[in-house]
């Protein structure tokens, strides 16, 4: 089963991302009917119970690394969300996330190669096990 995060402008009642979330998790029910989703939200709540998936909220770090450790794969969906026009800030939250799975997928791929005595990268790659 694979288990897939999807990033976008959820859970703050946008009818084209709402649908556009909506359209992604048909899709991808009807290639893998058990996929496992989870969805960065601003409501996570209303989010799980609308679309029948995991949910976390959009600020709460440590639930989102821990989901994109978790998880097969990240899917960045709806509008524009790799601009600067709405706000800076926009931008380097979508940023992060991108940024954060980089940074996981490059500590796992270190991992099967070396041995790591530093005890922060140590914890980031338990989060992965």
């Amino acid at each position: 089963m694979s288990k897939i995060v999807i990033s976008g402008y959820y859970g703050f009642a946008n009818a084209g991302d709402e649908a556009m979330l909506a359209a992604i998790i048909s899709s991808l029910r009807q290639v893998e009917p058990e996929v496992e989703l989870t969805v960065i939200s601003g409501a996570p709540e209303k989010t799980a119970a609308k679309h029948g998936v995991l949910s976390v909220h959009r600020f709460n770090l440590y639930k989102i690394i821990r989901a994109l450790c978790r998880s097969d794969l990240l899917l960045s969906g709806g509008g524009s969300l790799l601009q600067d026009v709405t706000s800076k800030q926009s931008l380097l939250y979508y940023l992060s996330i991108i940024f954060y799975i980089f940074i996981i997928t490059f500590l796992y791929f270190y991992k099967q190669f070396t041995l790591i005595h530093n005890n922060v990268v140590i914890m980031l790659i338990k989060m992965k096990i």
